[in-house]
């Protein structure tokens, strides 16, 4: 009989040095042989028949093989018996969605469709499919861990593996190694191109849910923030000089008190203390937690197996010919960017790097690792990821000013590019805003205030030349499809949304709608193509058209908070008051027209409606509003109700006519409307005997099966 996976630990006393203190180190006993985390899953966490989901056909079809997809749609609305909670957790949760809301929500939602709800949590992820949401995704996999453990570390690969395409070409043959060597664009018929996957997650991810899952946060829905991952950052520059003292003034006494020897004695008992916590902690849940073990040895097996395909890949890079070698760089991943370094903040808890032993060879083009190296005139600006740029672009122009200057000024003649893929509008925007509020300590008029002033206003620019750059790379990479162009957005500013100067705090906590319905609607203002270009209505009972000043971001985003707003809104004078009457004066042809009126509020669609309407009465208002556009030549714009408010109600019925819902604070999002399909497409309606009956507009449930039916979805199993 061959001798169980899930067995003691053992525990190595390794040999330490001058920066590696000695400590115990503990790891599962036998994890070094398993060759496949099937193989260990399967003794671990078997799968019975008993276990087997039971599958409810009305939501699951959406993603099936039915011939026709038009009539699988359909076929989906007419065998609900009852409300759809799979459409549920997908249009209600969003970031300020808080944990207990979210469990609820799947729970419901995987009784309804357990594949559907499995790739509603792959979407809430998806840093290029879906919302980018990284916290509300580990609430999301902590309750697909605790309920289904199976799935969850079945899948666990499917966070970094590459699975959302994206077309790249060369922008130059420069040098080999040179800098200009490919970049993420829009390829134009007849250039050089290739498919470049990208993965829906980070793998630090993956060291997040293991020190979340040994420490019990993980799957604990009732906390609001995950303390491990909320480590305070030690303010240095921010501390005054009466701080600094008061801090050498305790340690003197302290050691004044107990002595030099047995202060020192005591501070480092104390760091022991926590130290062997850990090591207890970590013994407890390695021994007596079959989950946690699997999820441990699967963590270290991933970035094992990606650090040897890399290091394989660098060595065939070194002698293949200029073109192989453009190609294999598409090929590297990020693992050991982000594998746990000795005696790092996740390996300290989990012991994880010890596992590991092929970082150094590829870690060394990594910018954080030049910049604790101080390497700092070694640090390629164009290859720095964009949230690594957002977080130390202060450290950037401290160090190597000059070259970050010439590289910005490089990007903004277009020169260069900046990475600015990966971030979120609102958070350009937030960025933004602090960057315009830096204020400057010390004495008035003293020589010292006087440098400080000038060294923060050249910070400042610097910082706001980083911010515009990234926020016009974000627009560009929104502008490839050219989907867009013909879009508007109707942006609730109102006093519920918050306060555009009430900055939200760096701590874990939910972000004001106020934030992510500007941002939204600027980068749609943007996009848009005239006699609508810089332009959106505000959200009121008499609505206005208006047209954004030229200015920065931070400029427009102040301006746009300042207009008009209301509690509510005439839909009805929008469309013809508005749009149809702009698009009749500038002759705007029927091909070139307004198709989707984005409507970004934290309020329900019943609620938004202005007292002149009903809820009730918005088909009727629809048909009004289409038969006049009708008359005119033109098709009306597809409503794109836009949630921002937290919560899982739907502010738009799935069968709304002429409107579609999502929510999340992703500009990904709006690609569900970039693949050049018109979602005013008629689906239609097939009767018993298989004969069309009708054709009815689309609505939400069409949105959620085009979210969830890509091709980045498709690896994902359900296994418990």
């Amino acid at each position: 009989m061959s001798k169980s996976l899930f067995g003691p630990t053992t525990t190595i006393k390794p040999e330490g040095t001058s920066k590696l203190p000695v400590r115990d180190v503990t790891i599962p006993i036998e994890s070094k042989l398993v060759t496949s985390i099937s193989q260990l899953l399967d003794q671990l966490l078997p799968v019975t028949s008993k276990s087997a989901p039971v599958i409810n056909t009305a939501s699951s079809e959406i993603l099936s093989s039915l011939p026709s997809r038009k009539s699988r749609i359909e076929l989906v609305r007419r065998t609900m018996q009852r409300p759809m909670t799979t459409l549920d957790a997908f249009s209600g949760l969003n970031a300020n969605s808080t944990g207990e809301e979210i469990h609820q929500a799947l729970a419901k939602s995987w009784e309804e469709s357990p594949e559907v709800t499995l790739r509603i949590i792959w979407n809430m992820r998806s840093i290029h499919e879906g919302h980018s949401n990284k916290l509300g995704f580990y609430r999301a996999f902590g309750w697909l861990y605790k309920y289904h453990p199976r799935t969850a570390i079945e899948n666990l690969r499917f966070i970094t593996e590459r699975l959302c395409e994206r077309k790249i070409k060369r922008k130059s043959k420069g040098p080999r190694g040179g800098d200009d060597d490919f970049e993420i664009v829009q390829v134009e018929e007849g250039e050089v191109d290739k498919i470049a996957k990208m993965p829906h997650g980070y793998y630090k991810d993956l060291l997040n849910i293991v020190v979340l899952a040994m420490r019990g946060e993980l799957t604990n829905s009732a906390l609001d923030k995950f303390d491990s991952l909320n480590v305070p950052l030690i303010k240095h520059k921010t501390r005054t000089k009466k701080e600094w003292e008061a801090i050498k003034a305790s340690k003197e006494k302290q050691n004044k008190e107990l002595g030099v020897e047995t202060a020192k004695k005591q501070r480092e008992g104390r760091k022991k203390g926590r130290r062997d916590a850990n090591h207890a902690l970590l013994k407890e849940k390695l021994e007596h937690d079959k989950s946690f073990l699997a999820l441990y040895v699967a963590v270290a097996q991933i970035f094992a197996q990606e650090l040897g395909k890399d290091i394989a890949l660098l060595k065939r890079i070194e002698t293949a010919s200029e073109e192989e070698a453009f190609d294999l760089k598409f090929d590297i991943s990020s693992a050991a960017k982000w594998a746990p370094s000795l005696d790092g903040a996740h390996d300290r808890p989990t012991n994880l790097a010890r596992q590991l032993h092929l970082l150094c060879t590829l870690k060394e083009n990594v910018a954080e690792i030049k910049m604790s190296s101080q390497q700092w005139d070694r640090i390629n600006y164009k290859h720095v990821p964009s949230q690594c740029m957002k977080k130390n672009k202060a450290h950037f122009f401290k160090h190597d000013e000059k070259r970050l200057t010439n590289y910005l000024a490089d990007v903004a003649m277009g020169k260069s590019k900046i990475s600015g893929a990966t971030l979120l509008p609102h958070e350009l925007l937030i960025e933004a805003l602090k960057a315009s509020r830096t204020e400057i300590s010390g004495k008035e008029n003293s020589p010292e205030k006087a440098v400080q002033q000038e060294i923060q206003r050249r910070l400042e620019e610097t910082n706001k030349k980083v911010i515009e750059a990234q926020w016009n790379s974000l627009l560009e990479r929104m502008k490839e499809s050219g989907a867009l162009d013909s879009s508007l957005a109707l942006v609730d500013v109102s006093g519920s949304m918050g306060y555009i100067e009430a900055m939200p705090p760096k701590t874990q906590g939910p972000i004001q709608p106020i934030f992510p319905a500007v941002a939204l609607g600027l980068v749609l203002a943007a996009l848009a193509k005239p006699p609508f270009n810089n332009m959106f209505i505000t959200f009121s009972a008499t609505p206005e058209l208006l047209t954004i000043p030229p200015g920065g971001l931070v400029d427009q985003a102040r301006w746009m908070v300042r207009t008009d707003w209301g509690m509510n809104t005439d839909y009805e004078a929008v469309f013809l008051k508005l749009i149809l009457p702009a698009a009749i004066k500038n002759k705007v042809k029927p091909e070139d027209m307004v198709k989707r009126l984005f409507v970004f509020s934290d309020m329900q669609f019943d609620e938004s409606l202005s007292s002149s309407s009903n809820g009730n009465a918005w088909e009727t208002t629809h048909d009004r509003v289409s038969k006049a556009f009708k008359e005119a030549g033109y098709e009306i714009p597809e409503m794109v109700y836009w949630n921002l408010q937290s919560g899982t109600t739907k502010p738009v019925l799935k069968d709304t006519p002429g409107t579609s819902l999502i929510t999340g604070f992703s500009a990904n999002m709006m690609e569900l409307f970039m693949d050049g399909e018109s979602l005013e497409d008629e689906a239609v309606e097939i009767g018993p005997d298989g004969e069309e009956v009708q054709k009815k507009r689309k609505d939400p449930l069409d949105i959620m099966e085009k979210a969830l039916s890509k091709n980045c979805y498709a690896p994902l199993k359900v296994f418990d």
